[in-house]
């Protein structure tokens, strides 16, 4: 086993990979939204879909990486290989629109999948009604755009050219679509070769044990701040404009969060079911708000991973506003 300042090496490694896997997909897209606005998050989770360590470029996609990863293990595991890159928009599974497309890059040492490498970026255009592909008069899904199930973009290193020409078809920017998503296999490529370094470096044990701590870290530091907190219940309500929502009367919300020396629960129960519009919070979206919040309130600054949202705890009932269903 590793001395401790070898595990602090190894930690500071993977954080500084997910941060330069940022900066490489800043660099190179092609869209402005995603080089100028950074509407993109990266990120690594450990082989059973732990986040481990993350770089958001806008809050709302602090926390739903890990949805992604685990989405990838369920219906891949079995058949991941190395070189595949797995893509998926479905909102329902990982949040949060169709525009928001995560690409999924499995890292293997030695035939063993230690991790799985993240970038989920704002496509321009991924078809649908509108241009753009936002669209507040859309009452259905479809209307949105193109949804990628989870599928294999990249099987052993080899580009699924069929799925790549469906996505080009169905998008009013193709280039600027194929442009991006170049760039985030490309950026993710970058944290492989790095993470390989390390392995090389330290032993693969020694790498799969800073994962660990990196979680166990940021859990330890999360409860330390979560003391810090207020505690009690505390609840609130509002109403999103019947506008928007194409119903007759106002969409009710509610959450109630309730605070102790170990856990941050917040509940929806009570909100509204779900509307025909796009103004519904897929699940990990609806978590995703949560963590952020919970960001705010414990450190800003602090490095959000698996282990920092391990005392959260998130409710909604199924069919409602937070937590709608295809």
């Amino acid at each position: 086993m590793a001395e401790f300042f070898t595990l602090e090496i190894i930690k500071n490694g993977l954080v500084v990979a997910n941060e330069e896997m940022f900066q490489a997909f800043a660099r190179t897209a092609k869209s402005p939204v995603i080089y100028e606005v950074l509407d993109f998050a990266v990120g690594m989770t450990d082989s059973a879909g732990n986040l481990v360590a993350q770089a958001p470029g806008v809050p709302a996609f602090s926390g739903v990486l890990d949805f992604a990863a685990q989405e990838v293990i369920e219906k891949w595991k079995k058949d991941l290989k190395p070189g595949d890159v797995i893509i998926s928009n479905v909102p329902y599974n990982s949040g949060t629109h169709l525009n928001d497309v995560t690409l999924a890059l499995p890292h293997f040492e030695k035939d063993e999948l230690i991790a799985i490498i993240l970038n989920k970026g704002h496509w321009s255009e991924i078809g649908g009604m509108a241009f753009g592909s936002w669209n507040p008069n859309a009452t259905e899904i479809y209307q949105e755009g193109l949804m990628l199930p989870c599928v294999k973009l990249y099987s052993e290193g080899k580009r699924n050219g069929d799925i790549i020409e469906i996505i080009l078809e169905n998008s009013r920017l193709p280039q600027y679509t194929l442009g991006d998503m170049e760039a985030q296999v490309a950026s993710m490529k970058v944290v492989s070769k790095r993470v390989h370094k390390l392995v090389e470096k330290y032993g693969i044990d020694n790498v799969k044990l800073a994962m660990e701590k990196l979680i166990e870290d940021g859990e330890k530091y999360s409860r330390l701040k979560l003391k810090s907190l207020p505690k009690g219940i505390f609840e609130a309500e509002d109403y999103i404009d019947a506008a928007i929502a194409n119903t007759e009367k106002p969409v009710y919300v509610k959450a109630s969060v309730k605070i102790t020396d170990d856990e941050f629960i917040v509940d929806f129960t009570g909100s509204d079911k779900q509307v025909m519009s796009p103004i519904n919070s897929p699940f990990p979206a609806t978590v995703s708000g949560v963590r952020e919040t919970y960001m705010a309130i414990t450190d800003p600054h602090a490095y959000p991973n698996g282990g920092f949202f391990k005392p959260l705890k998130v409710k909604a009932e199924m069919g409602t506003i937070f937590y709608p269903v295809k």
